[in-house]
């Protein structure tokens, strides 16, 4: 018998961009097989719940994972009566004042329940499985500590996977410090250089700019310039720097792109579109969801605010040219911001090119971290 998330989503019929990734049946004994990713739980009789909304969600949230794409999607298909009468008839449960909250919170309407009276603060989401906020936002209505790291348009989540949680306890700082001792600041300065300007050379080279080498040499002085110094590197106003700094003032389309836009390639018998970006009507939620996270964050794992701020921009694409270039510059910013690295030093940790000169611990660290975070974020980035 499936129970859980996958039950309800079959029972309602939602379609996902991103799949659930765990399905849970009841059988005979508690086993757990995991597949490319794609996880299948299996749990004894006693485990069964109630074959109803509520006996759902209640096993998927205490046995599964946090799919707020999911969730958008099924409280638009079952509207508001299933977790109104949930909630009227357990007002103090967690899982029930959870689910109400959660509700509320992605779809903006009010259910027809009273207000929660009794009982203790609950968090949203687990802090032990995710990346939350770092200073919760109490929700009196339900008595729910909201831990939540963005809004309901734009919220990415990261869980906290065992591969995630080993990244997380690298110290970028004293690696760095373990270099300057072993090579001296001058090469190490020289080496991330280079590093940024070949890696800037291959990025253009995918974009057919590798002619324009006054576009690697403006990056690598924004990167100077700006990291950790410009103010609200997210906002419009920042952006714009950013982006004219890397383009030059006199190029085409500035600012917030107000047209569609893809990634893909073109061969000789086809177009091929690998990602298909969000309406540009949807910017300025999506971005303000983006801001929300890095302001929601600050004293959160360095690394995985870095990863999530870059990725997350890469993701919204939000400028007509010049993204790629900027997303590298908020990984750096970043982490200078956060003091995960000292002001000055610029590693650019965009992709492995970057690790070729850095002692092995150092790459397998950060480069696990960074692989991991992004797959994570691909099955748990939750856009309404």
């Amino acid at each position: 018998m499936r129970v859980g998330f996958k039950a309800l989503a079959e029972k309602y019929g939602i379609g996902l961009v991103q799949p659930l990734r765990i399905e849970s049946q009841i059988g005979t004994v508690r086993t757990s097989h995991e597949v490319d990713g794609q996880v299948e739980n299996r749990y004894p009789p006693s485990y069964r719940p109630d074959d109803s909304f509520s006996g759902h969600f209640e096993f998927g949230l205490k046995y599964e994972e946090i799919h707020l794409e999911f969730f958008s999607r099924l409280f638009a298909a079952t509207g508001p009566v299933p977790i109104e009468e949930w909630c009227k008839q357990s007002p103090f449960g967690q899982y029930a004042r959870r689910t109400g909250f959660l509700y509320e919170w992605l779809t903006g309407k009010v259910l027809d329940v009273p207000d929660t009276s009794n009982g203790g603060y609950i968090e949203a989401i687990s802090a032990k499985h995710y990346l939350t906020r770092t200073g919760a936002e109490r929700i009196k209505r339900w008595r729910i500590n909201n831990n939540l790291p963005g809004t309901p348009d734009f919220c990415p989540l990261v869980r906290r996977t065992p591969s995630v949680q080993e990244a997380l306890q690298f110290n970028l700082d004293e690696a760095l410090q373990e270099l300057d001792q072993a090579f001296g600041a001058d090469i190490l300065m020289r080496t991330a250089s280079w590093l940024t300007f070949k890696e800037s050379r291959a990025s253009f080279l995918i974009e057919k700019e590798a002619d324009k080498a006054d576009r690697i040499q403006r990056f690598a002085h924004v990167i100077a310039r700006y990291c950790g110094r410009i103010d609200d590197p997210l906002s419009d106003a920042s952006l714009h720097i950013l982006q004219e700094g890397i383009l030059g003032h006199d190029a085409i389309g500035l600012g917030l792109r107000r047209s569609p836009v893809f990634v893909g390639q073109a061969t000789m018998r086809e177009d091929i579109v690998h990602y298909v970006a969000p309406q540009f009507d949807d910017l300025p939620n999506f971005m303000a969801g983006l801001k929300a996270f890095n302001e929601a964050t600050r004293g959160a794992e360095s690394l995985a605010r870095a990863a999530v701020l870059a990725f997350g921009f890469v993701y919204i694409h939000p400028m007509r040219d010049g993204n790629g270039r900027i997303h590298r510059f908020l990984i750096n910013d970043t982490l200078i911001r956060d003091k995960a690295i000292p002001e000055g030093h610029s590693p650019g940790f965009s992709n492995h090119y970057q690790f070729a000169r850095f002692p092995c611990r150092v790459r397998s660290h950060a480069g696990c971290f960074l692989s991991s975070v992004y797959a994570a974020l691909c099955q748990c980035l939750s856009v309404r």
